[in-house]
């Protein structure tokens, strides 16, 4: 079975090979769903790696760095406007993280750097801005459920309508200049796989309703556009059919690309779409597609 042999792969020699990031990409995602002892104690391998992290606000941003890391003027554009999300969001993540992988409270470390006045300000003025959620995509709702998570579990919750905005937004997508279909779908699924507390916890039963309508709207930009859009892009949206129990009509046809989609290494790269050539086919390019695709396919999940 294609997912037991990249798993045992994965495990047993390229999770190593990785640099340390990604080494905890991958390890946490899989303990997160699926609740295997490995991924916990290679964890707590890292745990002093983890815990020797500093923040500090970034007080310099570069124009060039932006454009050529993000590849796009309109997305360095909004990166450039809202400069402190990619910094907020890792800080939150972290706060995240400690949380539900080593059960440590680091709100007094998150505090010392920014008010929990100060994230919601910022958080209100990013949500009020349709355009820059659209073109953010990822980066915005990755920043939103990450506060969400914090004020709520410091017991200072945000109130927020994310239905309301998904719907708004459809509309924004639809007169953007620039190509869309990738930036709706990502966001969709980000907010589907933010709910769950990025892999920790169920949908509540009261939102299950409205996050499959979230994921037959990416449903639909897929089939359309299939040819167009990235393999990774198609194997998050299988990761949410798992988590909301969803039976899709493109996961078979997923899947089937996925098994003539190996590289020589036998990890799982992008071959048959129109702009393969922009994805790299690096081990540490592909640990991101390769864990979706295992979070798609494995049985022991512990919230289904």
């Amino acid at each position: 079975m294609l997912s037991t042999e990249i798993k045992y792969l994965f495990d047993t020699i390229w999770l190593t090979q990785m640099d340390i990031d990604k080494q905890f990409h991958y390890a946490t995602r899989m303990w997160l769903r699926t609740g295997d002892e490995f991924y916990k104690q290679y964890l707590e391998g890292m745990k002093e790696w983890f815990f020797d992290k500093s923040f500090s606000l970034p007080t310099e941003f570069s124009s060039a760095w932006w454009k050529k890391m993000f590849m796009g003027k309109e997305r360095a554009a909004m990166l450039e406007k809202y400069r402190l999300i990619l910094f907020y969001t890792e800080l939150l993540f972290y706060y995240r993280y400690a949380w539900y992988i080593y059960g440590i409270d680091k709100e007094n470390l998150v505090k010392d750097i920014v008010s929990k006045e100060e994230l919601m300000g910022y958080a209100q003025q990013l949500f009020a801005d349709e355009l820059a959620v659209a073109t953010l995509s990822t980066y915005a709702v990755n920043f939103f459920y990450a506060l969400d998570f914090y004020l709520t579990n410091t017991g200072y919750p945000w109130i927020w309508n994310v239905v309301e905005k998904v719907n708004n937004l459809r509309k924004v997508y639809a007169s953007l200049s620039i190509s869309s279909q990738w930036l709706e779908v990502y966001y969709l699924t980000h907010a589907i796989i933010g709910a769950t507390d990025f892999y920790a916890k169920k949908i509540a039963p009261t939102d299950r309703l409205y996050y499959t309508q979230f994921l037959q709207r990416a449903e639909e930009i897929i089939s359309t556009n299939y040819v167009s859009l990235k393999l990774d892009i198609k194997l998050e949206f299988l990761v949410c059919c798992r988590i909301l129990g969803y039976a899709s009509f493109l996961s078979s046809i997923i899947e089937s690309e996925c098994a003539v989609s190996l590289g020589n290494d036998g990890f799982l790269i992008d071959l048959y779409n129109i702009k393969r050539w922009k994805t790299p086919t690096t081990l540490a390019a592909s640990e991101h597609r390769n864990v979706l695709y295992l979070l798609s396919q494995l049985d022991s999940f512990r919230y289904t």
